[in-house]
């Protein structure tokens, strides 16, 4: 908790840097490093043993090794991605609706052989989970004005 609200401050403070027109980097307690691009208008975040990394705002892509088997939502924009290790965590805006993004997965994941075990549906949010092989995959969909934020995670057991 207290290593998320370091990363935090050191974001805000490195955005307001950043507003100046110019590429912002700092440090986090913990050794972390931040970069701001205004430019890009992308934030991206290290971890200080090197292992883990996100990016968040424009442009951000699929982190390297992301699952093959596990399938972005077609009219979908990546807008953060993260990972250490076998763990990746992708936040994808859409115009579809939520449901629409859950019936879709729900579909796509089965025929990539993912077994679904589960399935909430509490109004503005869905969420279906999945495994296979020794890993598992949450898909949350949640109701925006525009469309919906999905969020994927995939881990190992």
């Amino acid at each position: 908790m207290v290593r998320t609200i370091g990363v935090v401050c050191i974001l805000v403070i490195a955005l307001v840097v950043g507003g100046c027109g110019k590429s912002s980097d700092g440090e986090g307690s913990k050794g972390e490093s931040v970069s701001v691009d205004p430019f890009s208008k992308k934030v991206t975040i290290k971890g200080a043993d090197g292992k883990g990394k996100g990016e968040f705002g424009e442009g951000v892509k699929l982190p390297a090794g992301f699952p093959k088997d596990v399938p972005l939502h077609k009219s979908g924009q990546v807008v953060a991605a993260f990972h250490q290790g076998d763990s990746f965590h992708v936040s994808v805006k859409t115009k579809d609706s939520a449901q629409k993004v859950i019936d879709a997965y729900s579909e796509k994941m089965k025929a990539e052989g993912w077994s679904q075990e589960q399935a909430m549906d509490l109004g503005a949010a869905k969420m279906v989970h999945f495994t296979k092989e020794g890993r598992k995959v949450t898909v949350t969909a949640t109701t925006t004005d525009d469309g919906a934020m999905v969020s994927i995670t995939t881990q190992k057991d």
